[in-house]
């Protein structure tokens, strides 16, 4: 794991609304990574989406459990290796109080990858993935992979939600379903990893190209992933796009 890199909302707003100085920020790291996929960690408050993300990018930090609550968006950039490919994750981590719900729907844009979280010792955060799944569909992404994850599973004494629950709900979905501890670290590299993967398998037909194999310009998309400018795509991966159904959340 390499180069973790944090901003803020407001910065991610500077950024993308002026195109060149964002271009010119992306191409200086070109050789860094080869893919880049936009992934965002949903659930309610307290279920410990900002531990996890921390833990992902910084392990060996010590653990606190006193973390003040996320207050809006923030994201982090970590790179991870899938196959032989580099893949960038540009990890958002949002708030779960109810007054920034509004927020979620704009801020799914050009999203990839989605953490559905719940707490495995608060029914009612798993009750709320309902409405979180909710907002997935009615965001209408494009190629999008998620994957479940029970956190705090140092406190299965405490459990309130059976295991069997959580993967009923994510074989009903069509997808994973892990459980983790930000405190311990278990499955926590695991989760990202699964996802990136995931990720990857599902928008080859976009981007299976390496920059190095290839002699030709880069559109590099702040709200997603990167891909070839469109007139210097392929037409067979134009194909393969055009028939690609996404098998979570569409309908």
């Amino acid at each position: 794991m390499a180069d973790v890199t944090c901003f803020s909302f407001d910065d991610y707003h500077k950024i993308s609304g002026k195109a060149s100085s964002y271009n010119t920020m992306s191409l200086s790291k070109t050789k860094e990574f080869d893919l880049q996929y936009k992934v965002i960690v949903i659930g309610e408050t307290a279920v410990g989406k900002s531990s996890l993300i921390r833990r992902y990018a910084n392990p060996e930090q010590p653990f606190t459990s006193n973390m003040i609550s996320t207050v809006g968006i923030d994201f982090v950039n970590v790179d991870t290796k899938v196959d032989d490919l580099t893949v960038r994750l540009q990890i958002w981590d949002t708030a779960g109080q109810e007054r920034f719900r509004t927020m979620t729907k704009s801020q799914f844009r050009g999203t990839k990858g989605v953490l559905l979280v719940y707490d495995i010792t608060k029914d009612f955060s798993y009750d709320q993935l309902q409405f979180w799944i909710k907002s997935i569909k009615e965001s209408k992404l494009d190629h999008e992979e998620f994957l479940i994850v029970g956190n705090k599973y140092d406190l299965n004494d405490e459990r309130e939600v059976p295991k069997t629950r959580g993967e009923e709900l994510a074989k009903s979905l069509g997808v994973k379903y892990m459980e983790t501890s930000a405190k311990t670290g278990r499955n926590v590299k695991e989760v990202f990893h699964s996802l990136a993967t995931q990720m990857k398998d599902a928008n080859d037909p976009f981007v299976h190209v390496r920059r190095e194999d290839f002699n030709m310009s880069f559109t590099d998309r702040p709200d997603g992933i990167i891909v070839p400018r469109k007139e210097e795509r392929t037409s067979d991966s134009e194909s393969k796009k055009k028939g690609y159904s996404s098998y979570c959340c569409s309908g």
